[in-house]
């Protein structure tokens, strides 16, 4: 079975990777993520050698490369020509790339949210409950856009109306706590220096 699989994607594999992107690079908005695995028996690497496999998730279609490294340099080819936005996490790596292919970059917001999280419940700083007020009002928000069906043009006036006064406050609150030197944070700290540090693309 295995050899079969092999044998396929010898023969087939790297038409089908190809189609399988063009269709991703139509999607107005990708999610990009990468994780690592553990490849048993590689050439040239020990077993406990960390590898990454990166997930690329479109409207309806998700494409996982698997790289022995994470350097996300190769996005560079692999995205050329896209014109939509990409969702990330607060790896640096994706900036860089994503300024160099001029290419709309938003940040996520569950990243932003479970360093709040983790403040709270784990260092229990009741500090942190403020920005997930910030939050529990932005999900009210969306599920009130969500429940009137809003779409398109109108869910865009509605986010401007609405949402960007709980952003704009949540950002003072970033502020009024200010970015903490590396050494001196806390994991309050580290969420509010994670907040601003991916402001830009929220």
């Amino acid at each position: 079975m295995a050899n079969s699989l092999i044998l396929f994607h010898r023969l087939y594999g790297a038409a089908i990777m190809e189609l399988l992107r063009e269709r991703l690079l139509k999607s107005p908005v990708l999610h990009i993520d990468e994780t690592t695995v553990q490849v048993m028996n590689e050439d040239g690497r020990a077993n406990t050698t960390k590898s990454y496999v990166w997930t690329l998730v479109g409207k309806d279609v998700a494409v996982f490369i698997y790289r022995a490294h994470r350097n996300a340099n190769f996005l560079l080819e692999y995205l050329a020509g896209y014109h939509g936005r990409v969702l990330t996490d607060g790896y640096s790596s994706y900036d860089r790339v994503l300024q160099e292919l001029q290419i709309t970059h938003a940040a996520c917001h569950v990243h932003v949210r479970r360093n709040f999280v983790e403040a709270h419940t784990v260092a229990k700083d009741n500090r942190a409950a403020k920005a997930l007020e910030f939050y529990a009002e932005l999900y009210r928000l969306e599920n009130e856009a969500r429940e009137a069906n809003l779409t398109g043009d109108n869910l865009v006036k509605f986010r401007q109306e609405k949402c960007k006064p709980v952003m704009e406050s949540f950002r003072n609150w970033l502020y009024e706590r200010g970015a903490k030197p590396y050494g001196a944070q806390g994991m309050l700290d580290k969420a509010v220096n994670y907040a601003l540090h991916q402001w830009p693309p929220l």
